[in-house]
């Protein structure tokens, strides 16, 4: 029992680590886009 509260944070860190890398990846990409369409117009 305390093995398993002991690494649930971890697991829980991890999973919101990997969240908000997926939304600053996709925010980086939309502002790539945004730019090169500013660009060409």
């Amino acid at each position: 029992m305390r093995f398993l509260r002991k690494s649930n944070p971890n697991r829980i860190k991890k999973h919101i680590y990997k969240k908000s890398t997926v939304k600053v990846l996709f925010f980086y990409v939309c502002t790539k886009c945004f730019c090169l369409r500013g660009n060409l117009s």
